[in-house]
């Protein structure tokens, strides 16, 4: 999922939110007036916010195996095997970043996966 999926189907979320946070009693303040980017900002870190506007967030870390396989898939295209004996350099910047967890989000009975970082597009 990219940044713009995410975007897309959390933006009925924040409707929700822009129309009834100030009378919700436990939002806190720094949960008061948020801009979309902050709104999604605060579903991705958060469980008692996002459950207040009905989306579902679930974090899941990845395995060594799985976060080898994702660089593989996204730093060779062709002319490469994968190679569990091979430990790619996750910090080197000169490749893709390699994500540390997936993030499962369900908002009106749909669920999205992705990992964060979000797939930039």
């Amino acid at each position: 999922m990219t940044q713009q999926d995410f975007e897309t189907h959390l933006r009925p979320a924040y409707e929700v939110y822009l129309k009834e946070h100030k009378s919700e009693p436990f939002v806190l303040l720094d949960e008061c007036d948020l801009t979309f980017q902050e709104f999604l900002n605060k579903i991705k870190s958060g469980y008692s916010f996002p459950h207040m506007w009905g989306v579902d967030t679930e974090f899941v870390s990845l395995s060594d195996e799985e976060r080898h396989k994702l660089w593989f898939s996204n730093n060779y295209e062709t002319g490469m095997e994968f190679n569990p004996e091979m430990t790619p350099d996750y910090d080197n910047e000169y490749w893709e970043p390699t994500p540390t967890k997936k993030i499962i989000v369900t908002y009106n009975n749909k669920t999205f996966e992705f990992y964060e970082p979000l797939n930039k597009q």
